[in-house]
């Protein structure tokens, strides 16, 4: 793929992004135009599934921006938000920090494998880094424990054998040392379509 095409790409997924919003990118969604710049290198790449097998995109969810790859193999969902901050004297949330989505795809991507790349970042202030991210695919679940500032996780998992599959990522974090804080992000998920095994 030439420079041009992923430059190209890159402009009209940031497009796809602010449309999604209904607005313009101020300066409180840096974060976000900066993801789909990512997104868009990583689904230019595209994953080599069954030529009938793509995704359509998300049937629902609570997601700020989504983008799809031109041949469907690939998608990324960005999240506004998805963040969990605890002190040690802090009250436990109220409310799960979790987001919900649901993937479309085609008839050939029943049961196809595919690669969950999720991204984001954690601080831990005087207390060890014990928060952890959980990835619900169809029920099989993934508990991911991030050990740096700035992380990426990979995660195989099924899709449904449906034409919609539904996915969860929630954020747990436990209450931190005597005088500590942590705070735990999820910036987005990227989907690519893997090996599929031909059954409906």
């Amino acid at each position: 793929m030439s420079t041009l095409h992923i430059i190209t790409l890159q402009r009209n997924l940031i497009l796809i992004a602010c449309q999604a919003h209904g607005r313009n990118l101020g300066e409180g969604n840096v974060r976000l135009k900066l993801g789909v710049v990512v997104a868009a290198i990583f689904l230019s790449l595209g994953a080599s599934a069954a030529p009938n097998a793509r995704f359509y995109g998300l049937s629902s969810g609570n997601a700020s921006a989504f983008t799809a790859s031109p041949n469907g193999s690939a998608v990324s969902i960005l999240f506004d938000n998805l963040q969990l901050e605890r002190a040690n004297s802090s009250v436990p949330p109220k409310n799960p920090a979790e987001r919900h989505f649901t993937l479309a795809a085609s008839p050939g991507a029943k049961g196809c494998r595919a690669t969950f790349a999720l991204r984001g970042g954690s601080i831990a202030l005087n207390t060890p880094r014990v928060g952890t991210i959980i990835l619900n695919v169809e029920g099989r679940r993934a508990t991911l424990r991030p050990e740096e500032d700035s992380w990426t996780f990979t995660v195989e998992m099924p899709l449904a054998r449906r034409e919609r599959t539904d996915v969860t990522v929630s954020l747990d974090l436990p209450l931190p040392a005597e005088n500590g804080s942590a705070l735990i992000v999820v910036d987005s998920v990227d989907v690519s379509l893997g090996k599929c095994g031909g059954k409906a």
